[in-house]
């Protein structure tokens, strides 16, 4: 961590920050104190930010490591100077969720030393001065895990290190309210992950925040009337509603119920500003992309007239494997009726995938075309088809399908593969909140170099020497993706690269992008006796097939079998709650 201090008027602003720098801002002339984890970004601010009878001072303290020799630097840089408000904000948390037992003792040690210490320290630090001069506010940001949230499992001890801050900030009060020294905790219950925050919209939110809290309580501290005020007087309008750390709320202790309902009701706000963030990123690609040729994808992005769905399964398909799609018709996928009306009440979409013959209107196309007037449960698109183009078939599925349907998720799955359509259902709701998902076994086989062998690669050469694998990816019998990625491949249609395997394709498109990928076991059980077991301990499979066929062998005989040994029941989809 690393600091700055401002010299130059009458009154100086300590201001603490645990993570990017604010940007330069006129209001610097009145004098702040900035805290950042990165001191090349100090130092670039320092020239930024100096103004007229201003003095830049840069303070760097390791708040991990021994704070006395930092704390001795802070002293240092202010003594002399008339600092009149302290803003906190030096903080850490995990870097994913973990349990307790789990928390190493140097991550435990830095939340205690970061949370805990450090911000005890600093505010010892500079409280001397304020009483020295019976006036000054310290201002910290606090957490919603101290106060509002009932509990923050998974996140323990930084939630315990925020109780701390709560109670530390509330004592201070007590104990300097007749000292001319106003306390205050500004709780954040929402932030925007992933983005910077402007500098003026931090600045102007502690200020505001601050003057907030002043105005409507009796703990103020006036100036004298030859000092200049710290914040200027056009300062009027304020456009954030803090929450103050004295716990004068309007909530009703003992009513746990509403606790819960506003956290909720936080949790789901979130959730809605991820996914609309998420789409107008895409939209923004779509825009950008849009003098490439790919004007299906700007239809995806501005159409809101879309079928609203939850999943959409394209079941792959082959012009000889009629066969295998009636055995399909016959266990796993609803027909007629019980298909529109799992469309209409549950969102879930089920189509069969295929392009055309080399020549259009063939007796393969008319075959087709036969099929589809009797069950109605086709998607056509506009490819020839052909083993050795299904990364393009792929492409085009998810392409087309972001066209039609404006769905949470789209699956790909063949059709030599037994399916339980509530167990796929209930584990995409898992991650319905989660933007950029892929859901699959994941595998990382050989890559094969040697011509004329099965999934040959030609491009054997990009992944580097003889022997070498491919990195993790779905494997190519089932996989899902959530409704950005869709859209992504939906706009880069024209320049997505397409190795000889499809399943191999579709991770190099997601290998460089923030994707998270979920490895899901259930997704791939084999064949009785597998799913079978597994079944009848309660762990009922979402996809069955063998690993040796890359599918169930000889599945148009066996798929009924497995389905009544290994199926969760005609009647679960339907029980599932999205």
């Amino acid at each position: 961590m690393a600091g700055l201090v401002a010299e130059g008027l009458k009154y100086e602003t300590v201001v603490g920050q645990s993570a990017d720098l604010f940007t330069p801002d006129p209001s610097f002339k009145y004098g702040r104190k900035l805290v950042s984890d990165q001191v090349l970004k100090l130092k670039q601010l320092t020239v930024l930010t100096l103004a007229e009878r201003s003095k830049i001072k840069t303070v760097v303290v390791d708040f991990t490591g021994d704070l006395s020799e930092g704390i001795r630097k802070i002293r240092e840089a202010i003594e002399g100077l008339d600092v009149g408000v302290l803003i906190n904000n030096v903080g850490i948390s995990y870097p994913y969720a973990r349990f307790f037992h789990e928390v190493d003792d140097e991550l435990l040690n830095n939340l205690i030393k970061v949370n805990v210490e450090g911000t005890s320290k600093v505010t010892q630090a500079v409280l001397p001065g304020m009483l020295k001069r019976k006036k000054g506010a310290i201002v910290n940001i606090g957490s919603s895990v101290a106060n509002v949230i009932p509990s923050d499992p998974l996140y323990v001890v930084y939630a315990g290190t925020k109780g701390y801050i709560d109670q530390f900030l509330r004592c201070l009060y007590v104990e300097y309210k007749n000292s001319g020294i106003n306390v205050q905790c500004q709780t954040a219950q929402m932030t925007m992950r992933g983005k910077s925050v402007p500098g003026k919209a931090i600045l102007v939110l502690c200020v505001a925040s601050f003057l907030a809290g002043s105005m409507f309580t009796s703990r103020t501290w006036t100036h004298s009337s030859h000092h200049k005020p710290v914040i200027p007087n056009h300062v009027t309008k304020l456009s954030v509603m803090a929450q103050d750390c004295d716990h004068k709320r309007r909530m009703v202790e003992g009513k746990s119920g509403d606790v819960m309902e506003e956290v909720t009701k936080t949790h789901q706000a979130i959730q809605s500003l991820d996914k609309k963030i998420s789409t107008l990123e895409m939209e923004l690609a779509a825009a950008r992309t849009s003098q490439t040729g790919s004007q299906l994808s700007l239809e995806r992005a501005s159409n809101h007239s879309l079928q609203k769905a939850f999943v959409v399964i394209g079941i792959n398909t082959a012009f000889s494997s009629k066969k295998r799609r009636d055995s399909v018709r016959e266990t796993w996928m609803p027909r007629g009726g019980k298909l529109k009306k799992l469309e209409k009440e549950k969102g879930i979409i089920i189509r069969f995938v295929i392009g055309h013959s080399a020549t259009l209107g063939s007796v393969l196309d008319k075959a087709i075309d036969a099929e589809e007037s009797e069950n109605k449960d086709f998607l056509r698109l506009k490819h020839v088809e052909g083993y050795h183009e299904l990364s393009t078939k792929t492409r085009l599925y998810f392409s087309t399908a972001a066209s039609i349907w404006d769905a949470e998720f789209y699956v790909k799955v063949d059709d030599d593969v037994h399916l339980n359509l509530g167990m796929l259902v209930s584990t995409l709701s898992r991650y319905r909140s989660e933007p950029r998902i892929y859901i699959g076994c994941m595998k990382s086989g050989p890559v094969l170099s040697q011509k004329g062998v099965k999934y040959h690669e030609p491009e054997f050469w990009k992944f580097g020497e003889e022997g070498n694998k491919y990195f993790r990816h779905a494997t190519g019998q089932i996989y899902a993706i959530s409704k950005d990625l869709a859209a992504y491949i939906s706009i880069n249609l024209p320049i997505l690269h397409r190795y000889a395997n499809e399943d191999v394709s579709l991770g190099s498109w997601f290998i460089g992008l923030e994707v998270k990928h979920v490895d899901d076991r259930s997704m791939c059980c084999g064949t009785p006796p597998d799913c079978e077991w597994k079944a009848q301990a309660g762990n009922v499979c979402v996809a069955t097939f063998d690993w040796s066929c890359s599918g169930i062998c000889k599945s148009a005989e066996k798929m009924k079998e497995v389905h009544d040994t290994c199926g969760e029941g005609d009647g679960a989809v339907w029980n599932v709650d999205l």
